[in-house]
């Protein structure tokens, strides 16, 4: 649903997503109900199928839904020659078909999907990037720690104008030119720290 909110530049992820959940979900009952299902993504050759296995769906609405959502197949890739029409009502078909699909599914498939745990994807674990760590927040982390490099180069170049020009006595002078040159960047990496958990979000 997020993605046929966000604005135009996320329809097209929207549909194409839409579509590969409606065909999943079919595919999910034929495998269910006759053990396989076909190298197929066309909603309206796998409707076929799931309602020769016995399933009935309401036919003039959901069929139209139907190849609606099958045409949002075309958006997976840029089309020169025009890709189908796509707009944010256009969930509102998209919700209705998948709630009719799954009122029609065994109550034992239903169940595993409801369990699904979502956090978990091909072995890997999905977590949510912390409030904290914003779009925003990675790029005033990034500037600082320009802002540092920047000024321990200059710092460091200083120095070493020094240390050539024999400016600095002995050993003890040079720690303690070297403290005065950490000073600066431990502020700046204080503040990027602290920065980090008071950024609001993108």
């Amino acid at each position: 649903m997020r993605l046929f909110e966000l604005g135009p530049q996320t329809l097209d992820s929207g549909g194409y997503l839409a579509h590969l959940g409606i065909e999943l979900t079919l595919k999910a009952f034929l495998l269910h109900s006759t053990g396989e299902f076909p190298d197929e993504h066309n909603l309206e050759r796998l409707y076929e199928l799931v309602t020769g296995a016995g399933v009935s769906f309401p036919s003039e609405s959901f069929l139209g839904m139907l190849r609606q959502v099958n045409s949002f197949w075309e958006l997976r890739y840029p089309n020169p020659a025009g890709s189908p029409p796509i707009g944010s009502l256009d969930w509102g078909a998209v919700h209705h078909l998948f709630g009719t699909v799954r009122e029609r599914l065994p109550a034992e498939l239903n169940r595993a999907i409801d369990q699904i745990d979502h956090t978990r994807k091909g072995g890997r674990i999905l977590l949510d990037r912390p409030p904290q760590w914003t779009t925003s927040g990675w790029r005033r982390m990034s500037t600082l720690r320009a802002i540092a490099f920047i000024l321990n180069g200059a710092l460091i170049a200083v120095a070493l104008f020094l240390l050539n020009e024999e400016r600095v006595d002995d050993v003890q002078d040079l720690l303690i030119f070297a403290l005065l040159l950490a000073a600066p960047s431990a502020s700046i990496i204080t503040i990027a720290l602290a920065g980090r958990t008071n950024t609001p979000g993108a």
